[in-house]
């Protein structure tokens, strides 16, 4: 069978129209798709929201909301200690002074630092640690680990916003003499007086070796060189600032 030129064209015509109408469309379609998608992925990149998607879907459930406070109940030993450092902290706050929470603002990179107590009025700054072990020995490595980490920390918690600060606080602050005294130390930093302590549960956890390498200051208290090692017990012990 003869095939005409006549139907060759119209055949190619149809074709090209179908194309045109029809499929065109379709690609451009699935090529803006593409564009899109590419573009969400450098934005994703750029600023994780995947990931902060990711995180929030794997937060644990909140237990208990206090202030500023989140405690999770899917480690008991975090809870444990978040509560001890709360504890801490209120002592000093309700002594007057400014308190900073580093270790529920910064989490696992606070350089050491659970909470910081600033006396403007004696111009003292309070580098604290706080560990509310029950089990676990504190061996001399431990308590070198912890002057050591206590002695480098870099203050970078001057650099906290006052409204990050005042969230986590159980005694309410102004917002504006809170950054009036992170000024002033930045200014004034050489003329205030660094301090640094341990504040520990139980002096049951303490390993007897270390007995030799410390001096009472009295029977919950004691120094290991320049740190100040306090014993206690939130129950029972009148707490020594």
């Amino acid at each position: 069978m003869k095939i005409s030129e006549n139907f060759i064209i119209n055949v190619v015509f149809w074709m090209g129209l179908i194309v045109l109408f029809y499929i065109q469309p379709f690609l451009l379609l699935l090529f803006g798709v593409f564009i899109i998608y590419a573009l969400f992925h450098l934005l994703d990149e750029k600023f994780g929201w995947t990931k902060d998607l990711e995180v929030s879907q794997k937060k644990p459930k909140i237990y208990q909301e206090q202030s500023g406070f989140d405690i999770f109940d899917d480690n008991p030993l975090k809870k444990q200690g978040d509560e001890y450092e709360k504890v801490i902290g209120k002592k000093f706050e309700e002594k007057g002074d400014l308190v900073i929470y580093n270790g529920f603002i910064r989490g696992y990179e606070d350089g050491g630092v659970d909470v910081v107590a600033i006396s403007p009025s004696s111009k003292t700054i309070n580098l604290i640690q706080c560990k509310n072990w029950t089990n676990k020995k504190m061996e001399l490595e431990h308590i070198k680990e912890i002057d050591r980490k206590l002695k480098t920390h870099n203050f970078d918690f001057l650099n906290l916003s006052s409204s990050r600060i005042k969230k986590y606080l159980q005694h309410d602050k102004d917002e504006n003499n809170i950054l009036k005294i992170l000024e002033e130390i930045k200014k004034e930093r050489q003329s205030y007086t660094i301090r640094r302590t341990l504040y520990a549960a139980s002096e049951k956890v303490i390993d007897l070796s270390i007995g030799k390498h410390l001096q009472m200051i009295k029977p919950n208290i004691f120094r290991y060189d320049d740190l100040k090692i306090v014993f206690y017990k939130q129950e029972t012990v009148i707490l020594e600032l």
